[in-house]
C-alpha cells in the first residue's frame, strides 16, 4: 500500500512522515527527492537554465529564491518547472518503490493537482489554521508572508480538487490534536 500525505505549505506533512519513519515504515518525500534532482541531474540543470536563464543557478547552485518569485508570478512558468522535474521525479518514484517494503509513506505539496495521487492507494490530507502555517514557515523559511500567502492561494486550489480523491482528513493544529489522529489514522489505513 502507498499512502499519500498532503496538505498545504507548513501543514505538518513533514512531521507526519517523520512520525511514520520512525516507526519503522519506508518514507519518501518527494520535496528532498525533487531538491535532489534540480541540484544533481545536468539534463534537468540545463533546462532550467534554458526556461529561467542562467539566473536559476549561482556557482552551479539553485537559486531557489530567483525561481520562487518567477514562478509565483507566472502559472506557465510555474507549470514548465513542473514538467521538467517531473519525469526524473516519477523515474526516482517507481524505483523506490520496487526497492522497499509496503506500506510505504509518501510526502507531497503538489499530489492532487499533479495527479501524483494516481500511483497511491490512500491519501492523508493533513491541515492546520492558517495562523499555524504561516507562524510555522516563518520559523523554519527564507519566504516573507507575502509569498508565504502566494503559496497557500495556490495550494488551496488542491482542496476543491480534493473532493475527487479518497482521502483522510488529519487536523495538525497542536500536540493533542495530531495524538487523537493518529489513533483515528490507524484504524482508517488498518495498521
Amino acid at each position: 500500500m502507498k499512502i499519500g500525505i498532503t496538505g498545504m505549505i507548513g501543514s505538518g506533512k513533514s512531521y507526519l512522515l517523520n512520525y511514520f519513519g520512525e516507526k519503522g515504515f519506508a518514507t519518501f518525500s518527494a520535496d528532498e527527492v525533487a531538491k535532489q534532482i534540480i541540484h544533481q541531474d545536468q539534463a534537468v540543470k540545463n533546462k532550467l537554465k534554458k526556461v529561467f536563464s542562467e539566473l536559476a543557478y549561482v556557482d552551479d547552485a539553485y537559486n531557489v529564491d530567483f525561481v520562487r518569485k518567477v514562478v509565483l508570478k507566472n502559472k506557465y512558468l510555474l507549470s514548465r518547472l513542473n514538467a521538467i522535474v517531473h519525469p526524473a521525479f516519477y523515474q526516482v518514484f517507481d524505483d523506490f518503490v520496487l526497492h522497499h517494503k509496503q506500506p510505504i509513506f509518501v510526502e507531497s505539496a503538489l499530489m492532487v493537482s499533479t495527479g501524483f495521487y494516481q500511483k497511491l492507494d490512500a491519501i492523508i490530507w493533513v491541515q492546520a489554521d492558517r495562523k499555524t502555517i504561516i507562524d510555522r514557515v516563518l520559523k523554519r523559511n527564507t519566504m516573507t508572508q507575502v509569498e508565504i500567502e502566494k503559496v497557500i492561494a495556490i495550494q488551496e486550489r488542491q482542496v476543491k480538487q480534493l473532493s475527487k480523491v479518497p482521502h483522510f482528513i488529519f487536523s495538525n493544529n497542536n500536540e493533542i490534536e495530531f495524538k487523537e489522529n493518529m489513533l483515528r489514522l490507524h484504524t482508517f489505513l488498518g495498521l
